[in-house]
């Protein structure tokens, strides 16, 4: 499909949706009138129906302002000589201009766009870069996907774009505003709008595979292959990265290595394994929804290998190519994503310092809240009671944060606060709490390491008997250590039974 053929079908589709929405509003006021001129009589409410309708589509119709106000700071030429000259060297691979500004974002993602002018004709290109895109891939892998970006200047994507989108918010508007006001006219703009979804999204997986093609005639179609895989499993860990690693530091006023961390976060077992199961469920899925601009990565794959491949270097990492620190660079995004105030307190540490300075005192403070129902026990003699242990401080999780809580919700949580009030027992104890990002959390001392949510998790699941707990324990030398110190058992004393 021809960069002219896909500016038809969206000129039309736009074209056809003002139309309708113009036309529509035009019938509602012709009704009024109609009614006058013909049977000399109004309804009041039938007036103010078509009045309120009519005005209603025209006000969401009506063009807005395109502002463009990017909160990710700008990469320049000057700072970032290697990357930009990697940029040069796809923008001549695939005869297309340099974009006017690049933008470090916090996305496992690369973008372009073209913004300003009237309707993205006079406007200037624009090109976004993830931090973490850059800590996952190789330089060669880089290149393979900015060359997909500049396949969408190429085949005029960007151009189109404005058109696609601005009208899909007109739709949107007009949907939402319609909502209280009538179902019947709402529904005529739904009908409309799923037509044109199917449409607008059925060009944009044609043009991603346009773009494939494009990356893998000039950077090599395994290069391509391979930074698909990589990003696929890495967009699925980067939630769970910032939510569980990243966002508990920021809010303690930290600033860890994150491109690092999240480049261990990835590689780490547990990690690695569960995104390597999530990529094997998407290579078994070939169907494309609709509602997908891109087509399914089983599809994108098959196509690449039937690309002839190109020799190439594999080149390091990509990250590599950032000539500024990465803790400067990290730093520039926290302070265009938090409040200034916030990210000026932030202090530049380590993942030690995370592990030491945020969960550790997490920790502390559950022993101090629950740790009276462990008083008296042993470590060793965990067995005993661990599962009435759990679920005795599970209930008063539930309670405390008002939700109906599963048996088994219950029951890990329950472990979880064990192994928190075990940890802060070893802590107190001489060992040393340590972690990093997608590992497990554990103390160790000397030679010895415990990793005590996955104990505690094992002996009241049951997964783990009360033999093995004790070998467990006793290699350890800990069995006869309390499993909560002297002060939470004052502070929560056990209830009475």
């Amino acid at each position: 499909m021809s960069l002219t053929v896909r500016a038809v079908i969206a000129l039309v589709l736009m074209i056809g949706f003002y139309a309708v929405a113009l036309g529509l509003a035009g019938f509602l006021l012709y009704l009024p009138y109609a009614e006058v001129v013909y049977a000399h009589r109004i309804h009041l409410k039938l007036l103010l129906f078509c009045l309120i309708g009519a005005a209603i589509i025209v006000s969401a119709i009506w063009p807005r302002r395109d502002r463009f106000d990017p909160p990710w700071p700008v990469l320049t030429r000057r700072e970032e000589s290697r990357l930009f000259r990697l940029l040069e060297s796809v923008a001549r691979a695939t005869g297309q201009r340099m974009p006017k500004t690049v933008y470090l974002t916090p996305e496992v993602n690369a973008w372009v766009a073209q913004r300003g002018g009237v309707l993205g004709f006079g406007g200037q290109r624009v090109m976004g870069l993830g931090l973490p895109l850059l800590a996952v891939l190789t330089e060669r892998e880089l290149f393979a996907v900015l060359a997909h970006e500049f396949g969408h200047f190429h085949g005029g994507d960007t151009m189109l774009g404005p058109l696609i989108y601005r009208t899909r918010s007109a739709m949107g508007r007009t949907i939402g505003a319609l909502e209280e006001h009538s179902s019947a006219l709402r529904w005529v703009f739904l009908a409309y709008g799923k037509l044109f979804i199917a449409v607008t999204h059925a060009i944009s997986r044609h043009q991603e595979r346009l773009a494939d093609a494009l990356a893998a005639s000039v950077a090599g179609s395994t290069a391509l292959s391979s930074a698909l895989k990589k990003i696929h499993g890495a967009a699925l860990a980067f939630d769970s990265y910032w939510s569980n690693e990243a966002t508990p530091a920021l809010a303690s006023g930290l600033l860890p290595p994150l491109a690092a961390g999240f480049d261990r976060f990835v590689n780490s077992e547990r990690v690695a394994q569960a995104t390597r199961t999530a990529l094997d469920r998407a290579l078994a899925e070939d169907k494309t929804s609709g509602h997908d601009t891109h087509p399914p990565l089983r599809e994108r794959l098959h196509a690449l290998a039937g690309i002839a491949d190109s020799a190439t270097t594999e080149g390091g990492a990509a990250i590599a190519l950032l000539t500024t620190t990465l803790a400067a660079r990290e730093r520039d995004l926290m302070n265009a994503m938090l409040k200034p105030e916030v990210a000026q307190r932030l202090q530049v540490s380590t993942w030690e310092d995370v592990a030491a300075r945020v969960y550790l005192p997490q920790y502390e403070a559950v022993s101090q809240q629950y740790g009276g129902h462990c008083a008296g026990i042993k470590i060793g003699d965990v067995p005993t009671c661990a599962r009435d242990v759990a679920l005795a401080i599970a209930e008063r999780m539930a309670a405390q944060s008002d939700e109906a809580w599963s048996d088994d919700r219950r029951l890990r949580q329950g472990a979880w606060a064990i192994g928190a009030i075990m940890a802060a027992t070893l802590a107190k104890a001489d060992w040393t709490l340590t972690t990093a990002p997608g590992d497990p959390v554990c103390l160790v001392n000397g030679d010895m390491s415990v990793d005590p949510f996955s104990l505690a998790h094992a002996i009241v699941i049951r997964t783990m008997n009360a033999a093995e707990w004790a070998e467990r324990c006793g290699t350890l030398g800990i069995a006869g250590m309390p499993l909560v110190s002297e002060t939470a058992q004052i502070q929560e004393p056990h209830p009475a039974t």
